[in-house]
């Protein structure tokens, strides 16, 4: 009996890389905000919210916490460039997801 393999489900490598580079800028800029929720803060309430809030629920938790409070913490620049990576991540990672599942269709139609 001749088995064949089926063909993997090929993602860009040059996209998967960039994802992953960005969701790593992402990790770095809520680092950042995390630390500033916690030295400027008189409570921890925000830098809590913010590490639970991404944790569990979704990315978007933190993101608002610190736009809500980038002014009062001096993190424009910071939340506007994790702003810009969080867009770009979603479109990128959207676009992979998208070409795996139009891969994995066209494999089960042959």
């Amino acid at each position: 009996m001749n088995e064949v393999a089926p063909p993997e489900v090929a993602v860009n490598p040059v996209l998967g890389i960039l994802v992953f580079l960005i969701g790593i800028g992402m990790l770095v800029c809520w680092i950042m905000e995390i630390i500033a929720a916690f030295k400027k803060e008189e409570k921890p309430l925000m830098g809590i919210l913010s590490i639970v809030g991404g944790l569990i629920c979704t990315p978007l938790v933190p993101i608002i916490i610190g736009w809500i409070h980038a002014k009062k913490w001096g993190i424009q620049k910071i939340m506007l460039i994790w702003t810009i990576l969080f867009v770009v991540f979603a479109i990128l990672y959207g676009t992979m997801f998208a070409s795996m599942f139009s891969t994995m269709q066209e494999m089960q139609m042959q």
